[in-house]
């Protein structure tokens, strides 16, 4: 602010700080709020404005995990990525749904332990694992899983992007992956090139 940089670091003795210093992933939302994802101290937003830090975690009963590897946010919704699978928050009304699958429960992600979460154009959820590629249909409530054989560069996701052409780009722990959609409109699927 101002050319002027401050720094933050937990302090035990004040419960108005960064909850853990191993920060993996920030994002700011549309209010001006810088949400911070910790590795071991859940997830905290901070208003720069009255400099007050809250905090989101276990403990809180408000996440299935305090490690947090990604963070995604479109418009007033948060995708969060756990060490155990996936929370999505309202940020007006900091309604929490955490899941592990699909909302019915009929199908669970590939591995729990997320590294990356990305929301498309198309409103799906793009979860990258330590073992391979998870696609949510939230609309639909469908899994897809994408793996090497599909023609991933590897199953270990580090990021996840989409381009101005609506194709999506994987990082991986052996190269890029460019994914292209396409809906074939006689059965309502999609089509994957990889």
């Amino acid at each position: 602010e101002n050319g002027i940089f401050k720094t933050y670091k937990k302090d035990n003795s004040n419960n108005n700080s960064l909850a853990n210093d191993n920060v993996w992933a920030l994002a700011r939302d549309s209010y001006g709020k810088i949400w911070i994802g910790t590795l071991g101290g859940g997830v905290q937003s901070y208003d720069p404005k009255s400099n007050i830090f809250k905090t989101y975690d276990v403990k809180s009963g408000k996440l299935l995990s305090d490690y947090i590897s990604s963070i995604f946010i479109s418009g007033d919704e948060m995708i969060i990525g756990t060490s155990m699978g996936i929370s999505i928050m309202n940020i007006k009304d900091e309604k929490i749904t955490n899941l592990i699958g699909t909302r019915s429960g009929k199908e669970d992600f590939s591995n729990f332990d997320v590294t990356q979460v990305y929301k498309d154009s198309r409103g799906f959820i793009w979860i990258g694992t330590r073992e391979v590629l998870n696609k949510y249909n939230t609309k639909t409530d469908e899994l897809k899983i994408l793996t090497e054989k599909d023609g991933l560069s590897s199953n270990i996701i580090s990021g996840i992007v989409e381009d101005t052409n609506n194709n999506i780009w994987i990082t991986t722990a052996d190269g890029v992956t460019n994914i292209s959609l396409q809906l074939d409109k006689s059965s309502g699927e999609y089509l994957y090139s990889f």
